[in-house]
Parts: structure tokens; sequence; C-alpha cells
């Protein structure tokens, strides 16, 4: 005796679940009739092969839970592609996010542990260094001005008033040039 064809409507009753999850279901690759009916032998087949099941009990063992769109794999014959033979999973499964998880927390512990021996820095302590170091080395620029200043102007026999504020007219601009050169990053000096 062949198997006849139920409604959406029949279908969701009998599995426990509303018409719009099987619409949703049959949108991402569950075979249905040409005329939007359920064989239900296919259909049961079709879920047990692309169902993720520990997704729809929740990851929770056996308890029963609605299944959520995300709960398919998502069907090459849906997706309107040729399926790779060594592609990834489209949607992570509990061990690819535990495994996320697993590798976040050893890269914070890390970083932890290399604050604590002093070997990270935090990034507002080293910018507040590199002002204090750009302060004291503009400052010492614009000292040996003035001192040098009056040595070249006694040797080459030129006003030092006007020798210094020369030169100090060209070490600011020379200072200001220096300021607006960008400082590359740790990987770019390596």
């Amino acid at each position: 005796m062949t198997e006849r064809p139920i409604t959406k409507a029949a279908f969701a009753r009998r599995r426990g679940m509303t018409k719009s999850r099987v619409s949703q279901w049959v949108a991402v690759g569950m075979p249905v009739q040409d005329d939007g009916s359920v064989m239900v032998k296919s259909a049961e087949e079709w879920l047990n092969s692309n169902l993720d099941h520990r997704r729809q009990r929740g990851w929770q063992g056996d308890s029963p839970a609605a299944p959520t769109p995300s709960v398919l794999r998502p069907s090459p014959k849906s997706a309107g592609v040729k399926p790779e033979p060594d592609a990834a999973p489209a949607t992570p499964s509990l061990a690819d996010a535990r495994r996320d998880r697993e590798e976040t927390k050893a890269e914070r512990e890390r970083l932890a542990l290399e604050r604590e021996k002093g070997e990270l820095v935090p990034r507002a302590v080293v910018r507040r260094f590199l002002e204090a170091r750009g302060r004291m080395d503009r400052d010492m620029h614009l000292a040996w001005v003035s001192g040098i200043s009056a040595v070249f102007g006694s040797e080459l026999g030129i006003n030092p008033t006007r020798l210094h504020a020369r030169l100090e007219a060209e070490m600011r601009q020379h200072l200001q040039v220096v300021s607006k050169t960008p400082v590359p990053e740790a990987q770019d000096i390596a």
C-alpha cells in the first residue's frame, strides 16, 4: 500500500510543532509534493539526516524542545550550490563553540600572565611615556639651540640674538614635522 501525502498542518501536529516551523524546513530543503503536501516517510528521513538533534534538545540531554531554524544544517540543494567534499559545516557545533571559548579564555590568561610578569604594559601607560619623552626631546633640542647659537655667533661673527631666533624657528618647524610623523606599530618594526 502506498503512502498518502498529508498537509503541512497535519505533519506539524504529528510532530508536535507549528505549521510555520514545517514551512521553515521546506524553505531549507525538506521535500514536499508539487501541491505542498508532505510525504511523511520522506520528510521524516530528511529531518533525521538534516536536523542537528543536539541543538534540537538545547544540548541538555533528552529534554524535548522546539527546534529553531538554526537547528537545520543547510542543504546544498536549497543553497543552490554543490557541496565541497572538505567544506566545514555552515553552523558551528557545540564542540566548535566550546573550543572557541576555551581558546579565548587561554588567550586572556596568557595576557594576564604577561601583565603580571611586567612583559605587557597597558596602552595608556605607553602613551603617557611617549608624550613625556616627546616633551623632554623637544625641550632638549630647544636648549641645544640656545647654547649653540652663542657659540656659532661668536665664531662666525654673527649677531647671536638673530642667529638664535633663526635657529630656534627652524628647530620648531623641524619638531612640528617630527610630531606629525606617525609612530610605526610594533609588528611593523619587528
